[in-house]
């Protein structure tokens, strides 16, 4: 089997199908991606999407155990499931708590992975057409959105802190730098957009509810 991707923790995505919620995911899983690169031998491991060191493999053997040069403390095992075509990670917590995950590819292409595990959050939560209470259009793509005429890139917040008090979104700009930034509530049919301060992280009035044509 070729490992090269990127992988997501199987809770991750469920919990963010469920909920619509990226910060109700990224409560659900302390190491929600893997990234494989056999070409370079290494396995970058995100550590709730803030930080992503990057540790050689050493060697895989035949059950699919990977052997890590430097291994770190709290990577337990890591393991390729080529039956199943998985990866499980066997890891401790910020308590110390044992966790075990397995872990999906979601793409092969490494390159911009950043980019490429955006669009794919972006498709489960944001992603479709919308209608607000005057029946006026609303898009999002993966990666692009049009407001009743108004077109920008925008990116969807996976990287939390502890004050952060909703799901946030944001115009971006040709970089993908932020730039407005707005508060959101979704559930796969209604979607919520409110004024959002990040200094203060303080969310504002209600500024759009957005329908699902296909709700009504």
């Amino acid at each position: 089997a070729d490992w090269q991707g990127i992988w997501c923790d199987e809770a991750y995505l469920r919990t963010l199908r469920n909920s619509y919620s990226p910060k109700a995911a990224f409560a659900a899983s302390h190491i929600p991606m893997l990234l494989v690169d056999m070409a370079q031998k290494t396995v970058g491991v995100s550590y709730h999407m803030h930080e992503m060191p990057v540790f050689t493999i050493s060697s895989v053997d035949a059950s699919g155990a990977v052997a890590l040069a430097d291994q770190p403390q709290d990577i337990l095992s890591l393991t390729f499931l080529e039956k199943d075509n998985k990866i499980r990670l066997e890891y401790t917590d910020g308590q110390l708590e044992k966790i075990t995950a397995t872990f999906i590819n979601i793409s092969p292409e490494i390159d911009r992975f950043e980019q490429t595990f955006g669009a794919y959050m972006n498709a489960i939560v944001l992603a479709g057409d919308y209608q607000d209470e005057a029946g006026n259009p609303y898009h999002f793509d993966t990666q692009n959105a049009d407001w009743n005429g108004k077109q920008f890139r925008y990116a969807m917040m996976l990287d939390f802190i502890e004050f952060e008090p909703l799901d946030v979104v944001c115009e971006a700009n040709e970089q993908g730098i932020c730039q407005t930034m707005y508060g959101f509530a979704a559930n796969g049919s209604v979607l919520q957009l409110y004024e959002y301060n990040d200094d203060t992280k303080q969310i504002g009035k209600r500024l759009f509810e957005l329908v699902r044509p296909s709700s009504y």
